[in-house]
């Protein structure tokens, strides 16, 4: 009976091994959304992206410098041609908010967050600074 369960073992691990490490071996994008950008009590867009492939795992890291406090929250758009009809999703929530240069797990402005985007043709941050200037670098990774 042993013998038999491990031949089983090791059919389904032949199987079932290969695809597991194939899933956990996807490639990762990164992206520049923002490039040491300096706004003041100003609202500035990130370059939208379009046809992105994701598994729905997304993140975005920043750092903020300056007086300024940050938020970024992400719009979407699934309208075709010249026009766009960019809407932040009903039910979403900002990446961050309030988040200035001694913010973060180590006060010094770089934090890291999870974002979760609902399926859409296409899709950009937006980025408020209030109270004064911030320059903002961040990047946004995607599987």
């Amino acid at each position: 009976m042993k013998k038999i369960t491990a031949l089983l073992i090791m059919i389904v691990l032949g199987i079932a091994g290969p695809g597991l490490a194939k899933d956990r071996d996807v490639d990762m994008n990164s992206v520049l959304e923002f490039d040491a950008v300096t706004v003041v009590n100003d609202s500035v867009y990130s370059t939208p992206r379009t046809n992105w492939k994701t598994r729905g795992f997304m993140s975005l890291h920043y750092q903020v410098e300056g007086t300024g406090t940050v938020q970024i929250e992400y719009q979407v758009n699934n309208f075709e041609g010249s026009t766009k009809y960019w809407i932040e999703p009903t039910g979403s929530v900002d990446v961050v908010s309030g988040f200035g240069n001694d913010s973060g797990p180590g006060s010094d402005g770089n934090g890291f967050s999870k974002v979760s985007i609902p399926v859409s043709k296409e899709y950009r941050y937006k980025l408020t600074v209030t109270g004064g200037s911030a320059t903002v670098t961040a990047y946004g990774a995607e599987q």
